[in-house]
């Protein structure tokens, strides 16, 4: 079970920064950005684990081991939000940003 969580997160975290950037906070994705919300998902896999774990031993049917995303979306989203919204704070206001795709000078 947990080499399955294992290779879905790594596949969610993928698209999560690259969709994160674009779609959800509209700001360009820098290294550094990348980054950032690499190691908060990595922290939020951490949790997800942990709870898997726990609920697995407690008896949990392997059929609902997806309610760990009651715990990994929430820090997730959050911690995604800190890491771009610093970057929206060293740039100005979000109506500021260029829209994703668009041509930086």
């Amino acid at each position: 079970m947990a080499v399955a969580y294992t290779l879905g997160y790594a596949a969610g975290l993928i698209l999560s920064v690259v969709t994160a950037s674009r779609f959800v906070f509209r700001t360009r994705l820098t290294p550094g950005r990348a980054a950032g919300v690499c190691v908060v998902n990595v922290l939020a896999y951490g949790c997800g684990l942990a709870v898997l774990t726990v609920l697995h031993r407690a008896g949990l049917p392997d059929g609902l081991s997806g309610l760990t995303v009651l715990v990994t979306a929430p820090i997730s989203f959050f911690g995604a939000a800190a890491v771009f919204n610093e970057a929206r704070e060293s740039r100005g206001s979000f109506r500021d940003l260029p829209e994703p795709g668009t041509l930086h000078p």
